[in-house]
């Protein structure tokens, strides 16, 4: 009976890594935007912010603003200008070690009745196996610029927001979209309270 409870758990843990990939964030966003304000905002683009990858990241970030009422406008009509930045941080590993479940032997038990001894394996934890795997950070940073109240001399933000991500992945272009999910998942939020969540990709 045990051994079959420490199967199914192994296959219920393997299906879970098979299925999908979990990306772990911190947020915390500083902003002074006005409730029931419906902003017109304009995309910004950095001078190397070309790829079709970055293009993808803006259909998203367009589309979870228009969700909230948000218009896209030209930038000489914008009161917000939008830009994002995105890049990996550093990399560590983490060393651990986990239980390894076998036969640790046997019970027995003699029938009188036929003479006949009975042996019933047992089992449980045999011993142990170190594993090791990289940890990468991923960093995002989104700003709302009033283009109102800026100038050359003086930037005025609206909203900034930062992302910590970790993780096994160091595809930076497969992870952007996951901390954009992470943004608006509670937007804009409690000014200056960081927050921790979980996306996941299928």
């Amino acid at each position: 009976m045990y051994k079959n409870i420490v199967l199914l758990m192994i296959l219920l843990f393997s299906f879970q890594l098979v299925g999908c990939t979990a990306f772990k964030h911190e947020i915390i966003a500083y902003h002074n935007i006005a409730e029931q304000k419906i902003y017109k905002y304009a995309l910004l683009r950095l001078d190397d912010q070309n790829s079709l990858a970055h293009k993808s990241y803006e259909q998203q970030i367009r589309a979870e603003l228009n969700k909230r009422g948000y218009v896209e406008v030209p930038i000489q009509e914008a009161e917000i200008g939008i830009s994002v930045f995105y890049q990996m941080g550093g990399s560590s590993t983490q060393v651990g070690s986990m239980p390894t479940y076998g036969q640790t032997g046997s019970t027995s038990s003699y029938n009188p009745v036929t003479g006949m001894t009975t042996y019933t394996p047992t089992y449980g934890v045999t011993g142990s196996q170190t594993y090791s795997y990289n940890v990468h950070t991923r960093l995002l940073k989104m700003d709302f610029i009033d283009l109102k109240k800026s100038n050359d001399k003086n930037i005025e933000y609206l909203y900034q927001v930062s992302v910590v991500s970790e993780g096994s992945s160091a595809n930076i272009e497969r992870v952007v979209p996951q901390m954009i999910e992470a943004v608006f998942k509670d937007f804009p939020g409690e000014s200056g309270k960081s927050r921790k969540m979980t996306t996941y990709e299928e």
